[in-house]
């Protein structure tokens, strides 16, 4: 269950990321986009540097070329949850590597808000996903 409600969080963020009316579901942005997008969202909110916006840039390349591949793919759910959740923590254990300990526990606050946010949406939307930026937004 708990893998499930993961992915249902990791799907729900990526939502956000991709704002609202788009993302995996319409599969409106590829991943070079989704990557693009998020990486200029973290260069603001993190101060990275050049080097790590590009390093940032190829984790989230990866990252979003494998969820498509993931959520186009038949198959169980919970597969699909447990992949999801395989990939998020690759994602999060190479952007470690790049960022310094501030940037990193920045990221990680972020990331719990967004979880957050996406937890209390399908609160009120009654399980159904809602819209909004990879920093907030949404209805």
């Amino acid at each position: 269950m708990r893998v499930l409600t993961t992915a249902v969080v990791w799907l729900l963020c990526a939502a956000a990321v991709f704002g609202q009316g788009q993302g995996f579901g319409g599969f409106n942005l590829d991943p070079e986009q989704a990557a693009d997008r998020v990486t200029t969202e973290l260069q603001n909110q993190l101060g990275l540097d050049d080097a790590q916006a590009e390093q940032v840039y190829q984790v989230h390349l990866t990252f979003f070329t494998s969820a498509r591949e993931v959520q186009g793919a038949g198959g169980d759910r919970m597969e699909k949850a447990k992949r999801f959740r395989e990939l998020s923590e690759t994602r999060d254990s190479q952007l470690k590597g790049i960022l310094t300990e501030e940037q990193f526990a920045k990221y990680q606050t972020i990331q719990e808000a967004n979880r957050e946010r996406m937890r209390q949406r399908m609160q009120q939307n009654g399980g159904r996903r809602g819209g909004g930026g990879f920093g907030g937004g949404g209805r």
